[in-house]
């Protein structure tokens, strides 16, 4: 039997780390997170748009505040993870340069929906994203400013 540190195995999952953490998840300090970031005003608008409901919604993916900082474990302390790295969608999957294709040659995620999305900024989306997304809109920054962020 192979040992855990031998093996590279990438899993694609909608799965928080607070979550894994509050429920016992067992290799977490030995497992290493990767996750796309996407300008918090796009997420908006294009999960409003996915579930067919308003952008103030408490709904589906409108359940939680600052939704991707939370999947991520961003400004969380103690997440208890080995490693998270958030990035751009391009700085993943870039072919030359990317973080994935260094880990598998020839890799395809099953389900990649992140397309861009018109965003006319009304004073509701403005509104939304300033007082429920503003630690999204900290990662957000950061991640557009350097590309990767990793902790």
């Amino acid at each position: 039997m192979a040992n855990r540190t031998e093996r590279k195995i990438i899993v694609t999952a909608e799965t928080p780390i607070a979550d894994l953490k509050r429920h016992g998840y067992p290799w977490l300090s030995e497992t290493c997170f990767f996750s796309v970031a996407r300008d918090p005003y796009e997420w908006v608008i294009s999960a409003a748009n996915h579930m067919n409901r308003s952008i103030s919604s408490r709904y589906g993916f409108f359940d939680h505040a600052n939704i991707q900082s939370y999947m991520t474990g961003y400004g969380a302390g103690d997440h208890g993870a080995a490693f998270v790295c958030v990035g751009t969608l391009d700085h993943f999957l870039d072919v030359e340069h990317g973080l994935f294709p260094r880990f598998a040659e020839n890799l395809t995620l099953p389900h990649l929906n992140a397309r861009p999305h018109a965003v006319n900024i009304t004073e509701e989306l403005e509104e939304v994203v300033r007082t429920k997304y503003a630690i999204d809109l900290e990662l957000w920054a950061s991640v557009a400013r350097q590309g990767l962020v990793c902790w």
